[in-house]
């Protein structure tokens, strides 16, 4: 029997059919970009058009593709007609003007759709007419919120409302939230992801995680000292 619930599994991950169907109509009128610092689950919504769109492939780029005869080698097999190609983490690419040259010239066929994803966008070897869906779009709406916390660890819908204020919807810290256990669960698994991710992040959400779990006093003081130990911070 197929659940009509809008969480997923153990893990208390949110579907997003709504966003999920947005981004799908916005393809058919030309290339989609998700920008966004890291935790706002642009991998996740790429994993969900990815069930949706016909011939559609998810490539993870890394630093290597910024290599143009690498882009080609790994891109080129799946360049069928009428291919929905999901490129995340495309921010490294960012200055590889051969590779985002190429890329471009396969953008413009009309048979080939592209989402792209990553914490920065592409430089100028990219047009301007994009259907962005930027931070502010990735967000947890306070309803998408309440769905994913409602009645965990005690937290009531005005709990829930200022955690939502506070956090501006980001979907990382909330869906950590909705993990938490007690202080230690909370200090072991965003601690984790501090020392995974802090370079994706600007200036204003590394801001937001630090001053995040308040109410845990050992954790606001590990988080400051791990975001003052990160060399790119410094």
């Amino acid at each position: 029997m197929t659940s009509t619930s809008p969480l997923n599994g153990a893990a208390r991950t949110l579907a997003r059919p709504r966003l999920v169907r947005r981004m799908g109509v916005a393809l058919r009128n030309g290339p989609v970009l998700l920008i966004a610092p890291a935790g706002y689950g642009k991998s996740h919504l790429l994993r969900a058009l990815l069930l949706q769109q016909p011939h559609a492939q998810h490539v993870q780029l890394s630093i290597e593709d910024s290599d143009v005869a690498q882009l080609q080698a790994r891109l080129t097999p799946v360049l069928m007609e009428g291919a929905t190609l999901l490129l995340d983490d495309i921010h490294h690419l960012h200055g590889a003007t051969e590779a985002l040259a190429w890329l471009n010239a396969q953008r413009a066929s009309p048979s080939h759709h592209f989402v792209l994803s990553g914490r920065m966008s592409p430089d100028a070897y990219w047009p301007k007419r994009f259907a962005v869906f930027a931070a502010d779009e990735l967000a947890f709406s306070s309803a998408e919120a309440n769905t994913l916390l409602v009645g965990l660890n005690g937290l009531t819908p005005d709990m829930i409302a200022q955690w939502h204020a506070r956090t501006r919807g980001w979907p990382l810290l909330l869906s950590l939230l909705a993990r938490q256990v007690d202080a230690t669960g909370f200090k072991t698994v965003i601690s984790a992801f501090i020392s995974k991710n802090l370079s994706g992040l600007n200036t204003e959400d590394q801001r937001v995680l630090r001053s995040a779990p308040r109410e845990i006093d050992s954790t606001d003081l590990l988080l400051r000292r791990e975001v003052r130990a990160n060399p790119l911070h410094r």
